[in-house]
């Protein structure tokens, strides 16, 4: 699973030009299912995104989590995020599990934060969504936007996504880096 969040004064989902989803301040969560993905995927990225200390306390920037204010998430499936840019000229989304396995793991994930006393909203599964919202901005910085590293990728390497920035919802860099490999 790979995720994508980015810290929200408040967020919403609109689907076919209606509001079907909103939150005050938390975060807005880009969910994506890879193939082999199982539930021990869910319970880590749960955890992590329910503790992932980013917001400010005071003077310090990055303090306190979703748990720790009482935020809230709302939580949107994005196979694209799991999308492969490294050959040709079209995104490849091999990676991503086909969508009866990624709707039933997406809908755990939800549970996941939900039973850990979090408010959370979603998003339609399957649907064209229009995401928005306000981004929290702190003076002489740009919005924070991490990529949720997972623990191993299904080579038993480790991985995560690089940082991302997210300038508008919707927006999204598809790929991380390919590999380097050693010239000859």
């Amino acid at each position: 699973m790979r995720a994508v969040v980015q810290r929200v004064k408040e967020a919403w989902v609109k689907v076919n030009g209606q509001e079907v989803s909103r939150i005050g301040p938390g975060l807005l969560i880009l969910a994506g299912v890879a193939a082999g993905d199982g539930p021990e995927d869910v319970d880590y990225l749960a955890k992590k995104l329910a503790n992932l200390r980013i917001f400010a306390e005071g003077d310090r920037l990055m303090h306190r989590s979703l748990l720790d204010l009482g935020y809230e998430a709302l939580v949107v499936s994005q196979f694209t995020i799991l999308g492969d840019c490294r050959k040709g000229r079209r995104p490849s989304f091999d990676q991503a599990a086909p969508p009866e396995v990624a709707e039933k793991l997406y809908e755990d994930l939800v549970a996941a934060l939900s039973a850990q006393g979090l408010k959370v909203s979603t998003g339609r599964f399957r649907e064209m969504m229009e995401v928005g919202g306000k981004s929290v901005h702190f003076p002489k910085t740009d919005p924070l936007v991490p990529g949720v590293p997972f623990p191993k990728n299904k080579g038993g390497q480790e991985f995560s996504l690089p940082p991302l920035m997210l300038r508008h919802p919707g927006f999204l860099s598809p790929s991380p880096p390919p590999p380097r490999v050693p010239l000859r």
